[in-house]
C-alpha cells in the first residue's frame, strides 16, 4: 500500500471513530452494519449527532424488543434484493434526519417490520406514506381509530336500515333501482357521527371548516378543526381515507363529505397506532 492510500485509510478510520465517540450509546454492532454506518457517515456531516443517535437509538431498542439479534442484520440485509435494500435505506434515512417527532416511533415499527418480514409491500407503502404525514395527520388517525372501536355509529346502523328496506322493495317490484350507499363495517364512518363523538356541533359541512374558524367556549376562535379537515384531505390523497361526498342542487364540494371509509391502507397504519 502506497503512502497516500494509507493516509486515506487511515483519515477514514479516524472519522468513524468520532463518529462512534459522537454517538457514545449506539450499540457499535448496530452501528457496523453497513448500511446503518453509510447512513451515519452520510448523516453526521449536516445532522446533529443528539437528534441523530436519538433515532437510532429508537431504531435499535425496536429491534430489540422484537428479539431479533443485532449480529443478525448484516446478513438479513445482505439477503434483500436490490429494490428492497433501497427502500429499507431511504426510510431509515427519512427517519434519522426528517420525520416529525410524532411520527417517529410508528415510522420505526413499520421499518422494522419490513426488515423482518419477507412479505413486506404493505409496509413499504405504509413507510412511504408515514414520510409525508405530520402531527395532524396522527392525531386524526387517533380519533379515527378511537372511534371505531368505542364511537357511536348511529347514522350508519339508519344508512344500513335504508339499504334492507331499498333490497326489499325492489325484490318486491316497489322499485326498480336502488341509490348508491357502500358500507365497510366499522370502517366506514358518517361525518355526523364523527362530529358528534367529538362534541363537533351544527357542522354538516366540512367546508366550513376549513374556511372558517370555529369557536370553541362561545369565545376562542381555534384552527384545531382546520388542521383536522386538511388532514382528511390530505390522508385521502395518500390512500388512507375514501371519501363520499353529498350531491346536492346547487354548487358541490368534494369535502362536503357524508361519509369516509378507512381504506386497507388506512387500517395498516391504524395497527400501528
Amino acid at each position: 500500500m502506497n503512502e497516500n492510500n494509507g493516509n486515506k485509510v487511515k483519515s477514514a478510520l479516524v472519522l468513524t471513530t468520532q463518529t462512534l465517540a459522537a454517538l457514545g450509546s449506539v450499540d457499535p454492532v448496530f452501528a457496523g452494519v453497513s448500511l446503518i454506518t453509510g447512513l451515519i457517515n452520510e448523516l453526521i456531516v449536516c445532522h446533529d449527532a443528539e437528534q441523530l443517535e436519538k433515532r437510532l437509538n429508537m431504531l435499535e431498542d425496536e429491534i430489540k424488543r422484537r428479539d431479533v439479534m443485532l449480529e443478525s442484520l448484516q446478513n438479513r440485509i445482505d439477503e434483500l434484493e436490490e429494490h428492497s435494500y433501497y427502500v429499507l435505506r431511504n426510510n431509515i434515512r427519512c427517519f434519522c434526519s426528517s420525520s416529525y417527532p410524532e411520527v417517529a416511533e410508528i415510522y420505526s415499527k413499520c421499518i422494522v417490520d419490513y426488515l423482518i418480514n419477507q412479505n413486506h409491500d404493505m409496509e413499504e407503502e405504509i413507510c412511504e406514506i408515514l414520510q409525508q404525514c405530520n402531527s395532524n395527520d396522527i392525531q386524526l388517525m387517533n380519533l379515527v381509530k378511537e372511534f371505531i372501536y368505542s364511537g357511536s355509529h348511529e347514522e350508519a346502523e339508519e344508512e344500513k336500515k335504508k339499504i334492507i328496506k331499498d333490497v326489499e322493495d325492489i325484490n318486491s317490484g316497489v322499485k326498480k333501482y336502488r341509490d348508491r350507499s357502500i358500507i365497510y363495517g366499522e370502517y366506514t364512518i358518517f361525518w355526523k357521527d364523527f362530529m358528534k363523538e367529538n362534541h363537533v356541533r351544527n357542522v354538516e359541512d366540512m367546508t366550513m371548516m376549513l374556511n372558517n374558524q370555529l369557536m370553541a367556549d362561545g369565545k376562542d376562535l381555534v384552527y384545531d378543526w382546520a388542521y383536522l379537515s386538511r388532514a382528511i384531505v390530505k390522508l385521502s390523497n395518500l390512500g388512507v381515507l375514501q371519501l363520499e361526498y353529498r350531491n346536492k342542487l346547487g354548487t358541490n364540494s368534494p369535502f362536503n363529505i357524508d361519509r369516509f371509509h378507512v381504506t386497507l391502507f388506512g387500517r395498516k397504519l391504524l395497527e400501528y397506532l
